[in-house]
């Protein structure tokens, strides 16, 4: 499994931005933050959604990218 130090402009699935970037085992590049337990921001950065995504804090948003493009 590769790990890197986070560029800038890459995310954590949280949010935030990212320190480190994993990849998962299907070879999806993931940004981490390092804070244990960090609750999603909300509204989603993602998608906008008000909420969670699911019952638990710790689900990632469907649209979840790693770094976000400059909407134009």
């Amino acid at each position: 499994m590769m790990k890197r130090q986070a560029e800038p402009g890459e995310l954590c699935t949280c949010g935030l931005s990212a320190l480190w970037v994993v990849e998962t085992v299907d070879g999806d590049l993931t940004g981490v933050c390092g804070i244990p337990g960090m609750r999603p921001i909300v509204p989603c950065v993602f998608c906008g959604l008000e909420g969670r995504h699911t019952e638990t804090w710790n689900a990632v948003c469907p649209e979840y990218r790693l770094v976000i493009e400059e909407r134009g």
